[in-house]
């Protein structure tokens, strides 16, 4: 059985760069990862080695290996305020609020404000909104 557990992962230009535990290294377009192409290079560098793939606890994102092996991009779905508020465990003032500071990007549309995920992921990893207390 052939291994691809990894053993070193990094961002080199717009490229998500991994190499294998059998020696391959694989490269997969950072555009199909939304919220790491929108992620500072800090938030990008923290990232976990797992068995069987990726994981930035910063963004508390994770991607497979064999994802990036069969090609599978990150979905970037739009969501609605409502979505953003029970995804995130507080209430739709708090994200309308974040809307009206520019903390959080939103398209409007036909009266309806939508929010990328990525975007609103980035919002939530930078307040720590909806994470659960430590300890």
């Amino acid at each position: 059985m052939v291994d691809t557990s990894p053993v070193r992962a990094g961002v080199e230009d717009d490229y998500l760069v991994v190499e294998l535990e059998d020696g391959r290294i694989i490269s997969t377009p950072l555009s199909w990862y939304p919220l790491l192409a929108k992620a500072s290079p800090e938030q990008r560098n923290n990232v976990e080695l797992l068995d069987t793939g990726l994981y930035w606890p910063d963004l508390d994102e994770d991607l497979s290996i064999e994802g990036m092996l069969t090609g599978r991009q990150a979905d970037d779905k739009a969501m609605l305020i409502s979505e953003v508020a029970d995804f995130f465990d507080v209430s739709p003032q708090t994200v309308y609020a974040a809307i009206r500071r520019g903390r959080l990007p939103a398209e409007k549309v036909g009266g309806t404000y939508k929010v990328a995920y990525s975007d609103a992921a980035l919002w939530r990893a930078e307040t720590r909104l909806g994470r659960p207390a430590e300890g």
